[in-house]
């Protein structure tokens, strides 16, 4: 999940990043309303199986969380981080045009911070040396 947008009064946008599609706008219905099925496995910085319906443009009828990278998320330096990878990679990738390579890297890179985040706040780390090399992998796949 890259990150995700309002759109009318229960539906949300999200935007994703497929191993199979690339970058993906998707809509899931009622996502907003309290009883909905999707909400608690669609969140931006999350790995979730997804399964997309094809109607003017992608919907999404369900969702199954894999990794919600709980670490990351204890560690404000590391979740910014990890934020505006996300931010980076949905600005510098094109809608339905996969990228394996670029999948595997990012999925990594989270893993890696996730593994970090608690070592880093516990030594009182920077995470800067972690963040400037997944970049720098990051480039290399996308070709800069």
């Amino acid at each position: 999940m890259l990150s995700k947008k309002e759109s009318g009064s229960n539906d949300i946008l999200f935007s994703l990043y497929t191993k199979e599609l690339g970058r993906v706008n998707a809509l899931a219905k009622g996502a907003k309303k309290i009883t909905s099925k999707l909400a608690g496995h669609l969140e931006p910085l999350s790995l979730t199986h997804i399964r997309l319906v094809e109607k003017k443009k992608p919907h999404i009828a369900d969702a199954l969380l894999v990794d919600n990278f709980k670490n990351i998320r204890t560690n404000y330096q590391v979740f910014k981080e990890a934020l505006t990878l996300l931010k980076f990679i949905e600005e510098n990738t094109f809608e339905f045009q996969a990228d394996e390579p670029l999948w595997q890297v990012v999925t990594q890179a989270l893993k890696n911070l996730d593994r970090a985040a608690t070592l880093l706040a516990q030594r009182n780390l920077n995470v800067t040396p972690l963040v400037e090399k997944i970049y720098k992998d990051v480039n290399r796949v996308l070709g800069y």
